[in-house]
C-alpha cells in the first residue's frame, strides 16, 4: 500500500497596521508580546480601520516577513499557509513590485496564526 502525505490548509489573519523595525530583514516567528515589540511597531492611522489588528499571544503566534529597504513600491501578499504531512508549516507569499519611489520603504507582512498550528516553519517567496 502506498503512503501519501496530505497537506492541510491553516487559517490565518493578516496583521494590519504594523511595520517592521530596521533589524528584521527576513522572516521570524514570534511567540510573545515582548519579542513582537522588539521587531514590529504599530502604525495606527485615522479612520474606522486604523487600529492595529489585536493579537493574543496566549492563543496565537505571528509569522512576520520583511524585505530589505527599497525605493520600489513593493507589496507582500500572502498566498497560502499549509501544514504538510510531516507537520511542517509552509507559508507562501509573493512580492508585487510597482513604481519607483522618491523615498525608501521596508516591505513587510505579518500573519496571525492559532497556537494549535505552532510548529517548524518554512517560508517561500514566489
Amino acid at each position: 500500500m502506498e503512503e501519501f502525505e496530505f497537506e492541510q490548509s491553516v487559517p490565518f489573519t493578516i496583521a494590519e497596521n504594523y511595520f517592521s523595525k530596521e533589524d528584521l530583514n527576513s522572516f521570524i516567528t514570534i511567540l510573545s508580546q515582548s519579542e513582537f515589540d522588539q521587531y514590529i511597531g504599530m502604525a495606527t492611522t485615522m479612520g474606522k480601520h486604523g487600529q492595529p489588528t489585536p493579537i493574543d499571544f496566549k492563543k496565537q503566534w505571528v509569522i512576520a516577513v520583511a524585505l530589505p529597504s527599497t525605493d520600489i513600491n513593493t507589496q507582500l501578499i500572502p498566498i497560502s499557509l499549509k501544514k504538510d504531512g510531516k507537520g511542517k508549516i509552509i507559508f507562501t507569499f509573493k512580492a508585487v513590485e510597482g513604481n519607483k519611489l522618491s523615498y525608501k520603504i521596508k516591505p513587510f507582512l505579518a500573519i496571525i496564526v492559532d497556537r494549535k498550528y505552532l510548529g517548524e516553519i518554512q517560508v517561500i517567496k514566489i
